[in-house]
Parts: C-alpha cells; sequence; structure tokens
C-alpha cells in the first residue's frame, strides 16, 4: 500500500473538480439532445420486452467497455516505467470515456493523458500507449470487419456502397497524411514497434481482449436486433463484425463526436444487407441511446471509483 503511495500520487483537486464539472456537461447536453431526437419517438411505441431486451444491450455494452479498460491496462504497463494499479487506471479511464462526445472523437485521450501526466508519468509514455491501444484497436476491428464487407458488397445497395466507400477513403487518407507528414509520429511509432515486439505475450492478452471486447458488442447489437424481429438468428460473430466495421469508421472519421452520425450511417449500411432499411435505421438509433446510456453508467462508476481512491489513498 505504501509503495503504490509513492508511485501513484493523486491528481491535483483541480482536475477533479474539472473533470467533474465538463463530465456532468456533457451528460446533460446528451440527454437534452436525446429528449429532441424525432427519432427516438418511435421508441416510445415499444413494449417492456423489447425495453428488457434494449437493457441486456446495456449490460454488454458496459462489459465491453470492462474489456477495453483491462486492455488499456496491459498496454500501458507495457510502457510505464512505474507501476500502477488496475483501480486507478480503471477509474481515469471510465472518468473519461464521457469526454469522446466532444468535437473531434479525441478528448477522452486528452482527459487520460491530462490525469496520467498528473499522477506523474511520463508523457512520451502515454503518448505510445495510446497510440499503440488505437493501433491494436483498429487493427483487431479492421480483421473482424473486413470478411463481413467483402461478403456482403454484392448485397449492399449501390449508394450505400458509395458512402460506406467514401467515408473509409477520406479517412484512410487522413491518417495517411498525418504519418508522411509528421516527423515526430513517426517517431512514436518507432518506438511502439521495438515495445510490442519485445512483449509478444503482452500483445497476444491485448488482442484476445479485444476480440471479447468486439464480441460482446455484436451481442449488444444482436440484442437490439432480436428486439424487432424474433427470427433474427443468435449470430454474435456476425454482429460483431457489423459492429467492428461501423466502429472503425466512426473512429478514422475526422471531427465526429464519438462517430455520431458517421456510425450510424454505417451500421445502416452493413444492416442493410440483413434487415430492411427501416428496422436498419431503427436499431441504429438505439444502439446510439444504448452507448450514450452504457457511458453514463461507466462515468457514474469512474467517479465512485475516484473518489474511493483517494480515500483508501490519504495523500
Amino acid at each position: 500500500m505504501s509503495a503504490q503511495n509513492t508511485t501513484t500520487p493523486k491528481p491535483p483537486k483541480i482536475w477533479n473538480i474539472l473533470g467533474t464539472l465538463l463530465s456532468v456537461t456533457l451528460i446533460i447536453g446528451i440527454l437534452y439532445q436525446l429528449s429532441t431526437n424525432q427519432s427516438l419517438k418511435t421508441l416510445n411505441q415499444f413494449s417492456y420486452q423489447q425495453y428488457l431486451w434494449m437493457m441486456f444491450s446495456v449490460g454488454f455494452y458496459v462489459f465491453a467497455v470492462f474489456c477495453g479498460t483491462i486492455a488499456w491496462h496491459l498496454i500501458f504497463l507495457c510502457h510505464s516505467s512505474k507501476p500502477i494499479s488496475l483501480t486507478h487506471d480503471m477509474s481515469i479511464f471510465f472518468f473519461t470515456q464521457i469526454n469522446k462526445y466532444l468535437p473531434a472523437n479525441i478528448f477522452h485521450y486528452v482527459g487520460r493523458f491530462i490525469y496520467l501526466r498528473n499522477a506523474g508519468y511520463e508523457q512520451s509514455e502515454i503518448t505510445v500507449a495510446s497510440l499503440h491501444e488505437i493501433a491494436t484497436l483498429v487493427g483487431t476491428a479492421s480483421l473482424l470487419s473486413i470478411p463481413i464487407v467483402v461478403q456482403n458488397t454484392s448485397r449492399l445497395p449501390l449508394p450505400n456502397f458509395f458512402v460506406l466507400t467514401v467515408i473509409l477513403c477520406t479517412g484512410l487518407a487522413l491518417i495517411a497524411l498525418l504519418v508522411v507528414f509528421s516527423g515526430r509520429f513517426r517517431q512514436k511509432l518507432k518506438q511502439l514497434l521495438i515495445i510490442v515486439q519485445g512483449n509478444p505475450r503482452v500483445l497476444v492478452k491485448v488482442l484476445i481482449v479485444y476480440l471479447i471486447n468486439f464480441l460482446s458488442l455484436g451481442i449488444a447489437l444482436w440484442f437490439l436486433v432480436f428486439s424487432l424481429d424474433k427470427s433474427a438468428r443468435f449470430d454474435p460473430i456476425y454482429f460483431s463484425s457489423v459492429f467492428a466495421g461501423a466502429w472503425t469508421l466512426g473512429l478514422i472519421m475526422p471531427g465526429a463526436s464519438a462517430g455520431i452520425g458517421v456510425r450510424e450511417t454505417a451500421l445502416i449500411v452493413l444492416l442493410s444487407a440483413y434487415l430492411t432499411s427501416e428496422d436498419a435505421l431503427l436499431v441504429s438509433i438505439m444502439m446510439r441511446t444504448v452507448s450514450i446510456i452504457g457511458d453514463i453508467v461507466i462515468w457514474g462508476a469512474g467517479f465512485l471509483l475516484m473518489h474511493n481512491y483517494s480515500r483508501k489513498f490519504r495523500y
């Protein structure tokens, strides 16, 4: 306990206050957007059983984020020169997750960076660990999504396939420009490759955890499809691939808050090979609602963990 006291100091109180105010403001804004969204009026016609399936979906979404936290913890331990407890890491990850709803879809990484820097961890370690996390996530999601996109290319309506292609190419082109023109970015990538080559077992563990993460998200998506169509076959691999494809497009498309709009478009496109256009649209709306509810639950857990962590380690 005393060792952890010296290696994981508590961030200054001002960051806890500012982070809490920002998070609460975001939650109020998100809830307001939900309350004024005309498309969500369809959910008012749902039966109690359909709401129950949505709650199951929320549960699997929260579990998926927990898996993401475990993966991040394993990654950060590879890069950090000093240890960090899982509880401390989880409190920061959960608490800053809500920041992804800010424009640019990067502020959950920024929030995590600020808290870890003020806890005494090196800037280069956090940056390279974040690159490691993003690269592994995108790699896992891409591997999962490629088969489903290829499999359904001939079944997708041409306009939808065109939209999917444009979004994907735009995001990849911007990432390529970042790599080409940023010397510091290339240097960080070299550091990352060296660390990954020296820790192959950790890489395997992280990949397994991320596969579980996307499998959980696929099951969450299936619950929503099942709530509309009871004949929907339980196929978590298929729906994991669909979600992975939509998630990848939402991540690489710049400026989208938590992938809002981009991810829904991709979900509609990929589900249109399985559902009617109306049902695919409704499922995408439901999935966005589930993710927002789940992220609010996760933020609440992060807030409690931070509070308990501060009381446990008296500074």
